[in-house]
C-alpha cells in the first residue's frame, strides 16, 4: 500500500498551571519509574510500513541519554533502529513518538525501547499485522470530543475497519501515517492544518492512502489539489490513492458500510522472488571488483607450490631444512601482505554509489535512495540526510544482511551511522521529498484495440531507456530529451498474458539492456534492482489496467545526501503514474482495477481465503452501465461472486459477450482458457463494482506464475 518514512519529534505531557488565587495543596502522586510502549494503530500496523511508537518515559531522578526502539525481527530480516535523545525530570513524564521501520513478516513483532544507563528498564510491546482489518485515522475535527467509534463493518463483507485518533504530531511526522489505510478528515481541516502536516497528508494520499472528506459530493475541497477535487459521484483519483466525499457520514457518526477495503499489500514472496539484490549493484557501482578467477588461481596454486615443496626442497638441497621453521613463516607472511595490498588496491577507487527512485506525482517528487559505502580501515560509517527524510531497510541483498543501521536526529537532519570492519561494504536507504523543477507529462487514452499517448519531460536531464506499462504489457520509447517529448502506442490486451510471468513486464522490458540472463552491461542506466524496490514498495496491481506506468533512467540525479565517503555517483530511476482516459464509459484499458483482498499466503500457496478486486469507472465517475459490461476471468480454478444489494452473489459463466466486442484469447498456463461473463444490472453503485474470486477445490492457481490481478478484468460494449 503505501511508501516508507522515520523522524522523531518530541513532546512534552503535562503543563505548569499559574493562578494568582491560592490553591489547595493536592497530593501528587510520584510516576513509577519505568518505560510504557504505545505501538502503532491501536495495536496494529502493516508489515513493510512505518509503525509509529510512543515511548512514555518515567523517572524519579533525572534521566539524560539516547532513547532506542527497534523491531525484533528475529532474524528474519534487519531493519534499521531509531535514536532520539531524551531528557526527563526526576519525579515526571515525557511522551516520545518514534516511527520505526519493520519488516514485512505478517505475523507481527515485538518492539523494544531501551535506555542505557539509566537504570530504567527497557520497555517492550507486541504489534499485530492488520490483516483484512483497514486502520483508519480519524483527524480532531472529525471527532468533535466524541469518543473513537468501535470497530465498524467495511462496505464489502471482507473485513472490518478499527479506528484510532490521529493527533499533530503524528501528522507532521514523516512515516507515522505509513500504516493507516485510511485517514478521515472534517470540512475544511485540510486547510488548517500546517504547512509540514499537510505535505505528509497529501504525499500520503499519492502513495496509495485513501483521504474521507465530509463535505458534500461535487463540492470544493479545501486544500486538495484541483485533479483531485472528487466529482460528482463522490471520489476522485488521486495519484494511487483516491479522495473520497462522505457528506457528513462521519459528522453523523454513521461508520458502519463506510470504510471500502484498500489494495492489497504484496507477500514476502511476492516482494522478493526473482529479485536482483541491492547490494551487489550498488558494490559494482561503487568500484568494489572481485579478481579474476585466473588471477586466484595462480595465487593460490603459487602459494600452495612455494610455500612447502619447493621452499623445503631448496632448503634440504642446501642441508639447511631446519630453517623451514623460519622460512615457512616469512613465506606465509609476504604471500598475505601481497594478498592484502591487492585486496586493498581492488578498493581504493571505490566511490559511495547511489540507486536512488524518483516517483513524480501531482503534490511533489518523493525520492528513495541506496547508499553504498566501503570502510578500508573500518568504523563507524555516517551519512546525513534533510530533516524530512525517513530511514528505510536498505532491500534485497544476496550477501546476506547488511551491519546494523541506527537512524538518530541531529540539527543538520537525519543521520544513519553504520559500524563497518576493515574493507567491510555497507548499505543504507532513506526516503524523503526532494525539489525538483520539470516533471513528465502523460497524456494516455484507451481506445479500440490499444492505448495511445504522448509523453512529454520538462525535468532537467535526459531519460533513457523510457519504457510504459499497463498490466503484463509494456513497450519501450527510448531515449527522451529535456524537454523533449515522445508518443507511444500500446497494445491493449486486457487480461492476456502476454508477460513472462517469471520476469514481469517491467523485468521484461528492459531485460535486453539488463541482461539479466547474462553478465548486465554496467554501462546502462537500467538496474533491475531499483525497479525491483520500485515495485516491492507499491501496491498491488499499481500497474493494472486503468493506470499506466512510466519509466526512465538517468544517472544524472543527485540526491540530497551530506557527510558521505568520497564522490558520490550512481543510477535513477523516474517513475510516473498516470490514469487512462476514455473514449467512453468503461473502454477496456481505462477502468482502474485494483486487488483489495488476496488468497495468497506468507508462504507463496493459498491462504484459504479469496482473491477481491474493485473496479472503479473512469475519472471517478457513476457511469457503469453493468448490463452493458462483462467480465473476462479464467473458466477454470476461480468461483467468482459480485457484490449487490449487500451480499455476494454468484456469477455465472457463459452468456457471451456483448455485440462488438471481440471475443477472449485464450489464457496459457495455468489458468486455463477464459470467458466473458454478463454482468448484473445495477451491479455497480457509485461508479464502483465488486468481484469475488474463490479458488475451488479442484482448481490450481500457482500465485508465482500468473499474475491473477490482471486475469479479472472488465470489458465494456463497443
Amino acid at each position: 500500500m503505501r511508501s516508507w518514512r522515520c523522524l522523531v519529534v518530541v513532546a512534552s505531557l503535562g503543563g505548569l498551571s499559574l493562578s494568582g488565587t491560592p490553591q489547595p495543596a493536592v497530593a501528587v502522586e510520584k510516576p513509577r519509574p519505568g518505560i510504557e510502549l504505545d505501538v502503532g494503530w491501536s495495536g496494529r500496523y502493516h508489515p513493510g510500513e512505518g509503525m509509529p511508537v510512543r515511548v512514555r518515559v518515567a523517572a524519579d531522578r533525572l534521566v539524560r541519554g539516547d532513547l532506542e526502539v527497534s523491531v525484533d525481527t528475529r532474524g528474519f530480516m534487519t531493519v534499521p533502529s531509531v535514536v532520539v535523545p531524551v531528557e526527563v525530570p526526576g519525579g515526571s513524564t515525557k511522551e516520545y513518538l518514534v516511527v520505526v521501520p519493520t519488516a514485512i513478516d505478517p505475523v507481527g513483532v515485538d518492539v523494544v525501547a531501551s535506555l542505557e544507563g539509566s537504570g530504567l528498564v527497557e520497555g517492550r510491546s507486541r504489534a499485530e499485522s492488520a490483516g483484512d482489518t483497514e486502520l483508519v485515522g480519524l483527524l480532531p475535527g472529525v471527532l468533535d470530543g466524541r469518543p473513537l467509534p468501535g470497530t465498524a463493518p467495511l462496505a464489502v463483507d471482507v473485513g472490518t475497519a478499527q479506528f484510532s485518533a490521529v493527533d499533530p504530531a503524528a501528522l507532521a511526522t514523516p512515516a507515522a501515517l505509513s500504516s493507516l489505510d485510511v485517514l478521515g478528515v472534517a470540512p475544511g481541516e485540510l486547510r488548517s492544518l500546517g504547512s509540514d502536516a499537510k505535505a505528509e497528508v497529501l504525499a500520503w494520499v499519492a502513495g496509495g492512502g485513501r483521504l474521507l472528506v465530509d463535505d458534500p459530493a461535487g463540492s470544493d475541497v479545501a486544500g486538495l489539489p484541483a485533479p483531485w477535487q472528487p466529482a460528482e459521484a463522490g471520489r476522485s483519483r488521486a495519484g494511487l490513492g483516491e479522495v473520497r466525499s462522505t457528506g457528513g457520514a462521519m459528522a453523523a457518526g454513521a461508520f458502519t458500510g463506510l470504510v471500502e477495503p484498500t489494495p492489497a499489500g504484496r507477500t514476502p514472496s511476492e516482494r522478493f522472488g526473482n529479485h536482483e539484490p541491492m547490494d551487489a549493484t550498488l558494490a559494482f557501482d561503487a568500484g568494489l571488483r572481485i579478481p579474476q578467477l585466473s588471477w586466484l588461481v595462480g595465487f593460490l596454486l603459487a602459494y600452495v607450490l612455494v610455500a612447502v615443496p619447493l621452499t623445503l626442497t631448496v632448503l634440504r638441497r642446501m642441508g639447511r631444512g631446519e630453517l623451514g621453521w623460519l622460512v615457512l613463516p616469512l613465506v606465509s607472511l609476504v604471500f598475505t601482505a601481497v594478498g592484502y595490498l591487492a585486496g586493498r588496491d581492488l578498493r581504493d577507487d571505490a566511490v559511495t554509489s547511489h540507486g536512488t527512485v524518483l516517483t513524480l506525482t501531482d503534490v511533489g517528487v518523493r525520492a528513495t535512495t541506496h547508499l553504498g559505502a566501503v570502510s578500508n580501515a573500518g568504523g563507524t560509517v555516517t551519512t546525513s540526510f534533510p530533516a524530512s527524510w525517513s530511514v528505510v531497510p536498505s532491500g534485497n541483498q544476496f550477501f546476506g544482511p547488511t551491519a546494523p543501521v541506527v537512524a538518530g536526529q541531529t540539527n543538520d537532519g537525519l543521520e544513519l551511522r553504520q559500524r563497518l570492519q576493515p574493507g567491510q561494504f555497507g548499505i543504507t536507504a532513506a526516503t524523503g521529498p526532494v525539489a525538483l523543477e520539470g516533471g513528465l507529462e502523460i497524456t494516455a487514452t484507451a481506445t479500440g484495440d490499444h492505448i495511445e499517448g504522448t509523453l512529454r519531460s520538462t525535468l532537467p536531464f535526459d531519460l533513457e531507456d523510457v519504457g510504459v506499462l499497463q498490466g503484463q504489457q509494456g513497450t519501450r520509447v527510448g531515449r527522451i530529451s529535456a524537454g523533449g517529448e515522445a508518443t507511444f502506442q500500446l497494445p491493449l490486451d486486457v487480461g492476456g498474458d502476454r508477460g513472462d510471468p517469471f520476469m514481469g513486464p517491467g523485468r521484461g522490458l528492459w531485460l535486453e539492456v539488463a541482461r539479466f540472463d547474462r553478465p548486465p552491461d554496467r554501462s546502462s542506466a537500467v538496474s533491475l534492482a531499483l525497479w525491483d524496490a520500485f515495485e516491492t514498495r507499491s501496491p498491488a496491481g499499481f500497474r493494472s489496467p486503468g493506470s499506466l506506468v512510466v519509466g526512465g533512467w538517468t544517472r544524472d540525479f543527485v540526491p540530497p545526501v551530506s557527510r558521505v565517503p568520497g564522490t558520490l555517483k550512481g543510477r535513477t530511476l523516474v517513475v510516473s503514474i498516470a490514469a487512462v482516459a476514455s473514449e467512453g464509459p468503461a473502454t477496456p484499458g481505462s477502468v482502474r482495477t485494483e486487488l483489495v483482498r488476496s488468497a495468497v499466503s506468507h508462504d507463496g500457496g493459498f491462504s484459504g481465503g479469496s482473491f477481491v478486486w474493485r473496479f472503479t469507472a473512469p475519472d471517478g465517475g457513476d457511469d457503469f452501465d453493468t448490463a452493458a459490461l462483462v467480465l473476462r476471468a479464467p473458466q477454470q480454478g476461480l468461483a467468482l461472486d459480485v457484490w449487490r444489494d449487500g451480499a455476494w452473489h454468484p456469477l455465472e459463466a457463459g452468456g457471451g459477450a456483448p455485440a462488438g466486442v471481440a471475443g477472449p484469447p485464450d489464457f496459457e498456463g495455468f489458468l486455463g482458457p477464459s470467458s466473458d461473463r454478463r454482468l448484473p444490472a445495477g451491479a455497480a453503485e457509485g461508479g464502483v463494482l465488486w468481484i469475488r474470486g474463490t479458488p475451488g477445490p479442484d482448481g490450481h492457481v500457482d500465485p508465482f506464475l500468473i499474475p491473477l490481478v490482471d486475469a479479472v478484468t472488465v470489458r465494456g460494449a463497443a
